[in-house]
């Protein structure tokens, strides 16, 4: 009796560990799928500022804002200034930054610990002040940081309102296919505990996932980190151009952009929106044409000031293209022009398929 009543214990306890060694395991996998498997549902923020912000000699702090259009899924941290990515993805950025009276501006677009992405830039301190633009795509990581910060030095400012309207704003929103991401994890979750066929299973969903993505998923973004110049061609003959060419690549999904030729050519037939942002070179004139095809100028930006100051100017459009239709940018080739950029990735050239046709 006393035997059956020890062994018993001895069961009692073993059952009790393995309850609990159960419940922990399963608190840990809940927890593991929540985190790899947020319901995120539309990510999108779009906020601005009221107050001007000057510089200072110490380093800054990420520029905060005070009014918010759109923040959906709370993602985006007003007081800090501070948006962190809930999911890993391609996600579209866009700022603006309003030059302050006898001031520059330099707003500069950050990743995580002060890894600088892009920036919108004015060098004017005389006259009215400017507005200037950035657009690009990024590739994040989940709880990537992404802010924007104001250039270290009292020379520098940004304004809030002008004529009670914003002018300082920093929008983005998420474009990758959530369906990938929901394969992906699946597999990430599956790769760990499982038998080989269900791994298997997993895997060609995967595959089958990811093949139909690329013929869907379409998003470049590229900067250019140097200054182009114009060659020893006179006049604005179209036929005499400088391909713009890149360096850095921030997004490339689908490889329909060639870097190195500066050309993107469509890989299915639909709307396409396209955006880029160039620098102008201090008493340079400032010409980049969004061509298509065979020379057919579709926009353009133009500059024929020569002043000293740099400065920067952007432009986008939607376009219907076929499958083949290449486009790209270009400036002329003639001393008198030139494009300016530096490691702040003054040139930037984006786009992304918007819907099939």
């Amino acid at each position: 009796m006393r035997r059956s009543y020890a062994i018993f214990a001895v069961c009692l306890v073993f059952a009790r560990e393995l309850i609990h060694a159960s419940a922990v395991n399963g608190r840990d996998i809940s927890r593991r799928r929540a985190e790899i498997n947020p319901d995120v549902g539309l990510v999108a923020f779009s906020v601005a500022r009221s107050q001007d912000l000057k510089g200072h000699k110490q380093t800054q702090s990420a520029v905060s804002f005070d009014h918010e259009f759109v923040n959906t899924g709370g993602h985006f941290n007003l007081k800090q200034g501070i948006f962190i990515a809930p999911v890993s993805g391609s996600y579209e950025i866009t700022f603006t930054g309003g030059g302050l009276p006898h001031r520059k501006m330099s707003l500069l677009l950050m990743k995580n610990n002060f890894e600088v992405q892009a920036l919108a830039y004015d060098g004017h301190t005389r006259g009215n002040p400017r507005v200037q633009h950035q657009n690009l795509i990024l590739e994040l990581e989940q709880h990537d940081r992404i802010w924007l910060k104001l250039a270290d030095g009292q020379q520098y400012g940004v304004s809030g309102q002008r004529s009670n309207s914003y002018v300082t704003t920093f929008s983005g929103h998420l474009l990758q296919d959530t369906e990938l991401n929901d394969v992906t994890k699946r597999y990430k979750r599956h790769k760990r505990g499982t038998n080989k066929k269900k791994r298997a299973t997993v895997t060609r969903e995967v595959d089958d996932v990811t093949i139909a993505n690329s013929q869907t998923a379409i998003a470049f973004s590229a900067a250019c980190r140097r200054s182009v110049f114009g060659g020893d061609v006179t006049g604005k003959d179209p036929s005499h151009d400088v391909t713009i060419t890149y360096d850095k690549i921030f997004v490339n999904v689908g490889n329909s952009l060639n870097w190195e030729s500066g050309i993107f050519t469509a890989p299915t037939p639909g709307v396409y929106y396209f955006s880029f942002t160039v620098g102008k070179f201090p008493k340079k004139k400032l010409s980049v044409s969004l061509m298509k095809n065979d020379n057919l100028f579709q926009v353009m930006v133009y500059n024929e000031s020569k002043s000293r100051y740099r400065e920067m100017q952007s432009q986008s459009v939607i376009l219907q293209l076929v499958r083949g239709d290449t486009v790209w940018l270009k400036t002329y080739n003639s001393k008198e022009y030139a494009v300016y950029s530096n490691l702040g990735s003054y040139i930037t050239f984006s786009g992304y398929l918007v819907a099939k046709v």
